[in-house]
């Protein structure tokens, strides 16, 4: 059910340069789709992204105020969490360039603290 491998890429902008944390997260499902998006005098095709987290993925997530820079935990925070499709290696932010299905968190939904303990999940989308 949760087939996927992503590399979740935790940044942090406070200090020059930039710090760069990969953890490598098995156990998800992600899938994007095109969409059509309404422009001022026409369509625009762009990509929508989502990522479930399932419970067993779970175990290397963090709270956002918990989360210490570091290689095998993860956390999740809007605009400065970016997901990537597979097990990948980047040095710098401007490597995403290259790559194909990543993207910058831009809402979470945690499921992960209600329910029967095997569907507990966080999504996160574009």
């Amino acid at each position: 059910m949760f087939p996927h491998t992503v590399t979740v890429i935790n940044v942090d902008t406070s200090k020059n340069p930039c710090i760069i944390n990969k953890c490598i997260v098995n156990d998800v499902f992600f899938y994007n789709k095109k969409i059509i998006s309404q422009e001022s005098k026409g369509e625009n095709y762009s990509n929508t992204y989502n990522c479930v987290f399932s419970n067993r993925a779970l175990e290397k997530y963090l709270v956002p105020n918990e989360y210490v820079n570091t290689s095998d935990k993860f956390t999740l925070i809007e605009n400065k969490t970016v997901i990537i499709k597979g097990n990948v290696s980047i040095t710098s932010l401007d490597d995403l360039d290259g790559l194909d299905n990543w993207f910058y968190v831009k809402t979470k939904v945690d499921n992960s603290d209600y329910g029967e303990e095997e569907l507990r999940n966080i999504e996160v989308t574009n």
